[in-house]
This record gives C-alpha cells, structure tokens and sequence, in this order.
C-alpha cells in the first residue's frame, strides 16, 4: 500500500531512475505513421510548454545532456571541465548557463514547477553558490574584497538588507574572525 497521499503510479515514477526518461525518448519510440508510437503523439501533453520546432530527437538530445550533467554531479566530478572553459570566469559562466537550462526542460513541463522553484529560492541559492564570489568564499581567497566587519554592517544594515539581490549575498566578519553569509530568502 502507497503512502498517504501517493499513488502506485507517483511511486513507480519516482522509482525511475534519469536513464529511462533519456532511453524513453529516442528515436525507437517514435516510429513514423505508425499510430502506436509513443511519439510525436505524447509530446504535447508531456511537454505542453514545448517551443514550436522542438522534435522527439531535440528534446531527446537536451535531456541526454542534462543526465551527463547530473552524473557528473552525482560522481563528483568536477562539472565546470568542459571544453568551452577557459577561467574561473567561465566555468561560473558555463554553470549558470546549465542552470539556465534545466529551469527551461522543467518549464516544458510545467510553469508551476518553474514558480515552485522560485517560490522555494532554490534558483536564487544556485545562483549565489554558482558565482566568483562564493567561489572565493569557499577558498578562503580575496574575501576582504566583499567581507564586511560586523561593526560597519550594523550601521547600515537596513539599507544593505533592501539593497540585496536575491541571487546575491554579504559576508560579515565578526571580532573573532569568524565569517557570516547573509542571503535574501523572499521575493518580496
């Protein structure tokens, strides 16, 4: 018996691992004129947010990339060693372009997922992680470019709090060197 609320059918679907849904979608499963394919049929109720000229192998081939992705990240390997980066800068750059991409499959499938996102800051806590600043937080380098002493933040703490992106953050170093992040968690 499924848990209060679920369903077998959200149990098996959750059961499924990032490799059937890629498998799901080849080319095998979308055999041309033939009515028992699963696509091109299935695609507008799966993906009803799909843009005009996106095919089963388009689709396919974006969530082939996004299951690399999310292996490389489930095997820590190091994501930011692709051919296209050069620096620090880019690697930063190449990150948040991932992140770009996974909000826009999910909003193939639903908005209100993309909302549920952002509504639980989860984009905005990727962002501020996946930036040079925290980069540099988290190697202890150059930090008395962006660390505030908790003495000059107190002064102004209210103008400093309505200034701050929700994407972005303040450190605070307090009397005994001991460093603070300060994060924006509403929208508001």
């Amino acid at each position: 018996m499924p848990p209060k609320g679920l369903t077998r059918h959200d149990l098996l679907v959750a059961k499924m691992d990032f490799g059937f849904w890629d498998n799901l979608l080849r080319e095998c499963f979308s055999i041309n004129g033939d009515k028992l394919a699963l696509w091109p049929q299935c695609i507008p109720t799966i993906f009803p947010n799909l843009p005009k000229g996106y095919t089963n192998a388009s689709i396919q081939r974006e969530i082939s990339l996004l299951r690399e992705l999310r292996n490389d990240i489930a095997h820590n390997s190091p994501i930011w060693k692709h051919k296209t980066v050069t620096d620090r800068q880019t690697a930063i750059q190449y990150i948040n372009q991932q992140l770009d991409k996974i909000v826009e499959i999910i909003s193939w499938l639903s908005f209100e997922k993309v909302d549920w996102l952002e509504v639980h800051m989860l984009q905005s806590e990727a962002r501020r992680i996946a930036s040079i600043k925290y980069l540099h937080l988290c190697q202890r380098k150059n930090t008395d470019e962006f660390t505030e002493p908790l003495s000059n933040y107190k002064r102004s703490l209210r103008g400093k709090l309505k200034q701050l992106d929700k994407d972005e953050f303040d450190v605070i170093e307090t009397f005994n060197n001991q460093l603070y992040l300060v994060a924006k968690l509403t929208t508001q």
